[in-house]
């Protein structure tokens, strides 16, 4: 017997006499062998276990019965009452840890299955099966008393799991639980860094602002400090500076002296991991200004004829390449502006001059290239 009611009837009570047709009464009676008579009562012959036995907490009991006959002779008697070891269902599971870190590798152990049972000694299978809280059974695996999780997990995509776990005793007594399996949320290294704008225009000021510098992270909520470093592509970092997350240029950038400078920038997320990449800024040629004209000759002879060529106009630009027109402008020099004429790049005199008459000409020319900008210039001759 086990884990039977209170007040089964044990078995029932007979007793042995020389006389026959005799009656007989029962009691427990205090004496040698009578340590449990407490536990147990007398109703007519029967034995009556006063509470449901437990094999766990008591295996047997002693007890001392006395058989009285009707003219009140007794006989005493001890006897053993043992109770029988009924296998048990399974009444808790415990998981020596539900948690794990993301990104470990697939088929990681998350911890170790164990029963509680009222049975001492016994054995025990595990599995997931189906049922409320089973929602992720499918992203685990047990293989003896191991969980565990069959591809590595990421706690952005998933933070908890929850699954539900069944222990088999080896008599096929089960018990089920539902478990929660939570991701811990360990800091990952940046994967990349973007630049909002990687060109300038040329002659902008110093400090100037290339653009805004901006890292992509697989968690959520970091913070990022952003440097120049050394290594590979981080040729021109001596000319950039860093400031918050913003990347300016320590000088006015010159595309005719150099269009394109290569550096290297490093994001480092809060918990100190980092990641680096180069970039190439490059500077727009922007139209500049020509700077100074230049005059072949700035002297003809007396008495030559009319529309005679009396030098080449050239221009110096800061822009390689440009294309310039020339024209006599009014303005401060621009006095025998009317006794020339410009064809093409080529300065003409319209009259014959005569050196007794005027012996010099003042004149104000203008070049202006493709881009419509233009310098001006006073000759004397």
């Amino acid at each position: 017997m086990k884990n039977v009611s209170a007040l089964t009837v044990i078995g029932n009570l007979s007793s042995t006499d020389p006389d026959s047709g005799n009656s007989f009464t029962y009691s427990l009676v205090g004496g040698s062998g009578a340590a449990d008579n407490s536990a147990f009562s007398i109703s007519g012959n029967q034995l009556l276990i006063n509470n449901s036995p437990n094999f766990e907490n008591q295996a047997s009991y002693s007890v001392r019965i006395r058989t009285t006959d009707q003219g009140g002779l007794f006989f005493d008697k001890v006897f053993s009452v043992n109770v029988n070891n009924v296998n048990e269902t399974p009444t808790n599971i415990a998981l020596s840890a539900n948690t794990v870190n993301e990104n470990v590798s697939a088929l990681t152990v998350v911890g170790n299955l164990s029963s509680t049972d009222p049975d001492s000694g016994n054995s025990f299978t595990y599995s997931l099966v189906s049922g409320s809280g089973a929602t992720d059974n499918s992203a685990f695996s047990i293989s003896g008393n191991q969980l565990l999780i069959n591809n590595s997990p990421n706690f952005e995509n998933q933070a908890s799991y929850s699954i539900l776990i069944r222990t088999t005793d080896q008599g096929g007594l089960f018990f089920d639980k539902v478990f929660s399996v939570n991701v811990n949320n360990v800091n990952e290294t940046p994967t990349d860094i973007a630049l909002s704008a990687n060109t300038v225009n040329e002659n902008v000021p110093a400090n100037t602002i290339i653009g805004n510098l901006s890292s992509t992270d697989p968690d959520s909520g970091n913070s990022f400090s952003y440097s120049l470093v050394g290594g590979s592509g981080a040729t021109d970092n001596a000319l950039f500076t860093i400031s918050g997350n913003q990347l300016l240029l320590n000088n006015s950038p010159n595309f005719e002296n150099q269009a394109s400078y290569n550096i290297r920038i490093r994001t480092t997320d809060q918990g100190g991991l980092f990641f680096d990449k180069v970039f190439s800024v490059n500077v727009n040629n922007v139209n500049e200004t020509p700077s100074n004209i230049a005059l072949s000759a700035n002297t003809v002879n007396e008495n030559v004829s009319a529309l005679t060529v009396v030098s080449n106009l050239s221009s110096t630009d800061p822009d390689t390449g440009n294309s310039f027109t020339y024209s006599l402008v009014s303005g401060n020099g621009a006095t025998d502006n009317a006794l020339f004429t410009i064809s093409g790049n080529q300065l003409l005199i319209n009259n014959s001059p005569n050196f007794e008459n005027q012996a010099s000409y003042n004149i104000r020319i203008r070049t202006t290239d493709q881009g419509g900008l233009f310098f001006d210039k006073v000759f004397f001759g």
